[in-house]
């Protein structure tokens, strides 16, 4: 989302540049500098580094940037330390991602947040549920907070796409898709545990994380590694979203799902953990399901395979409901937010 964003705004007369803590997969960064975006990564080994701090404040100092916008931990943690270290620093604003994080479990975390934060002339947060759980995490300080969706590009996703090919021992079968990192917190081991209760249907598991030897030793045990499919990280996403039957995602915790949205977009009818976030998206455009339930989620499955007047219901409501979550609207949104703070609106 962020290259998508990058772009939008280049398009649209602002300069952006980009510093990454860790430099990972180069076709995002390939995209960016072709369009003329600058992309600076981080010469440190660890996100953790205290040094990050040092190194974005010699950037910021080199430059005459007007604002700074920043993502996710710790880039929030160095961020801030580096606007401390750098005399005459610019604004900086910040993106909440997520209704839960782990330090939200330590007391301790808090008074760290709550100065993290207050480096920043206005946190985004992604959706109410975001905004919500984050200012009763801080409270009872109060931090300027605004909410803006997360957008797609939905022209993408609706423009008809070959479908990407399927492995053979998954033909002429419903074919489930799951697009994230394999991680707790997306949870594919829900899904897989409620394959196992759905005969016949296969899953594209699309992403890779550290649980994924977790996974496949899941679905050897419980006798679907045949119909599980590791796909590792993909960048055809609206080709996988052609090739399936249904998108599934059980998320124990997430603040905006953008697989989801993608999904939606494509045309899939869309099976979703009832937790904030992907409740506020998916609503009634999809079923909802307790999140870690798996036999309540092979339920769901059997339901819409056999329903296909209801599957196509709410496809189409999905597909409606998509076209709300633009990404020209969220980059005209943020830079509206630019504007204000580089005016000293959000002083």
């Amino acid at each position: 989302m962020l290259a998508d964003l990058c772009l939008c705004w280049k398009r649209n007369g602002l300069s952006p540049e980009i510093f990454i803590l860790r430099d990972g997969d180069p076709t995002y960064r390939t995209r960016l500098e072709d369009a003329g975006i600058p992309v600076t990564a981080s010469p440190r080994s660890s996100l953790l580094s205290p040094m990050h701090a040092q190194d974005l404040s010699k950037i910021i100092s080199g430059k005459q940037f007007d604002l700074l916008h920043v993502h996710l931990f710790p880039a929030q943690l160095w961020a801030a330390m580096a606007l401390r270290l750098t005399p005459d620093a610019p604004p900086a604003i910040t993106t909440e991602h997520n209704t839960w994080n782990r330090r939200r479990d330590h007391s301790w975390c808090r008074p760290i947040d709550r100065w993290t934060y207050s480096m920043f002339r206005m946190t985004v947060c992604i959706g109410d549920s975001t905004k919500e759980s984050l200012e009763a995490w801080l409270s009872p300080a109060v931090y300027p907070m605004c909410v803006v969706a997360n957008g797609i590009d939905i022209a993408r996703f609706q423009r008809d796409a070959t479908p990407a090919p399927l492995p053979d021992a998954a033909q002429g079968h419903p074919i489930i898709l799951c697009v994230g990192s394999l991680t707790d917190r997306k949870d594919q081991e829900t899904l897989v545990r409620a394959v196992a209760e759905v005969d016949s249907v296969h899953v594209l598991l699309a992403g890779d994380g550290p649980l994924r030897h977790r996974i496949e030793q899941l679905a050897q045990e419980l006798h679907v590694d045949k119909r599980v499919h590791f796909l590792g990280i993909r960048h055809d996403v609206p080709e996988l979203i052609a090739s399936a039957s249904l998108y599934v995602q059980p998320s124990r915790v997430d603040g905006f799902c953008i697989a989801a949205l993608e999904a939606m977009a494509g045309g899939l009818t869309v099976i979703a953990s009832d937790i904030p976030g992907l409740r506020d998206l998916v609503g009634n455009c999809g079923i909802l399901f307790s999140a870690g339930d798996y036999r309540q989620l092979a339920g769901c499955i059997r339901r819409l395979l056999l329903d296909s007047g209801l599957s196509m219901q709410l496809s189409q409501r999905g597909l409606n409901r998509a076209r709300q979550f633009s990404i020209d609207k969220t980059a005209a949104e943020y830079q509206s937010i630019f504007e204000a703070t580089v005016s000293k609106e959000y002083a």
